[in-house]
């Protein structure tokens, strides 16, 4: 059975879609229809950008000093410069994102110490960046300094901080093994140097050993330093204390100011320091002795009280006294 016809209609002619129907196949699996239409949209974006562009891109200038008797000193000035790339978006983008990128200017021979280098396309790399080509820099030219490259032997200086575990007690100076460096580099920085120092190392990690591990202190110095890490020899052994009695004190550095009476006549000591040294101290050569400017103008029967000092020690050790004073008194004239 047909559909009825209205009154009047002519029927349509065979194969024609009516007005009626075509809002049917608009809707009929819409989501399909309008993917597509994305998808083509898509497309055409992606040829658009594809093709041919030209970007310029900030690249950092890196130099490559190839004649082993020269160095660069300061950065290149400029230290980046502008390329103009000629290629696809999408490839220029991907070598701008990636940061690797870099001129690198090889320097084989040092003519000057002062030079403008042209810059040449073939020193930016652009092999993994298809289609991508460099076509000009901006500015053209870099300047380059340079110094000639010296080696010097230079002594190293002990610094230390913190004290020496209580028990124990040195037997002789410190030492640093080596004791020198070779540092290498421009030749203005290099005669800047005398010494160099070592990170401060801290005695109270001391052990029975004696032997710590330092580090040369090379920060703002832009040297090469050969080698880097030194051994510190703190020889040490167990500490000891010695006690000294009745040692005479003098008046006068050498004993030789007469006329006066010291009270107390002697005084004792303890010597403190490692076992070794402590026990191989001849008492006969410590002295003790009121200084000579503290005995001057005084007057016959005058007393005084006057500071005492000790000379003789060895080095390593230390002294304590009793007293620090002494009272002395002018004799009377006969």
């Amino acid at each position: 059975m047909g559909l009825p016809r209205t009154p009047g209609a002519h029927p349509a002619p065979s194969g024609a879609v009516t007005v009626e129907v075509l809002p049917r196949v608009l809707a009929r699996n819409w989501r399909l229809k309008l993917s597509a239409i994305g998808m083509a949209l898509f497309l055409w974006a992606m040829v658009r950008v594809e093709g041919p562009s030209r970007r310029t891109i900030p690249v950092p200038v890196r130099v490559q000093v190839i004649d082993s008797d020269f160095m660069l000193v300061d950065e290149p000035a400029p230290a980046f410069v502008n390329v103009r790339f000629a290629g696809p978006v999408r490839e220029i983008i991907r070598l701008a994102l990636d940061g690797g990128t870099a001129v690198v200017v090889p320097i084989s021979d040092v003519t000057d110490t002062e030079m403008v280098v042209v810059l040449q396309p073939g020193w930016l790399l652009v092999e993994g960046y298809p289609g991508v080509q460099v076509e000009d820099f901006v500015p053209s030219t870099v300047h380059l300094h340079l110094e000639r490259i010296e080696t010097a032997t230079i002594a190293l200086r002990l610094i230390t901080t913190g004290e020496l575990p209580s028990r124990l007690a040195l037997t002789r100076a410190m030492s640093l093994q080596p004791g020198v460096v070779r540092v290498s580099g421009a030749a203005s920085r290099v005669s800047a140097v005398d010494t160099l120092d070592i990170l401060p190392v801290d005695l109270s990690q001391v052990s029975d050993q004696g032997v710590l591990e330092a580090t040369v202190d090379t920060f703002g110095l832009g040297l090469q330093v050969v080698p880097i890490k030194v051994t510190v020899m703190v020889p040490v052994e167990q500490s000891a204390d010695r006690r000294v009695v009745g040692v005479p004190v003098r008046a006068g550095e050498g004993g030789g100011v007469g006329g006066v009476v010291i009270v107390p006549p002697s005084v004792d000591l303890t010597l403190t320091g490692a076992r070794t040294r402590v026990d191989g101290v001849d008492p006969r050569r410590l002295r003790v002795f009121v200084p000579s400017y503290a005995l001057l103008g005084m007057r016959p029967s005058e007393e005084r009280r006057v500071p005492i000092f000790v000379e003789g020690v060895p080095n390593f050790i230390t002294v304590r006294m009793e007293v620090d004073s002494v009272m002395v008194r002018r004799q009377a004239d006969r």
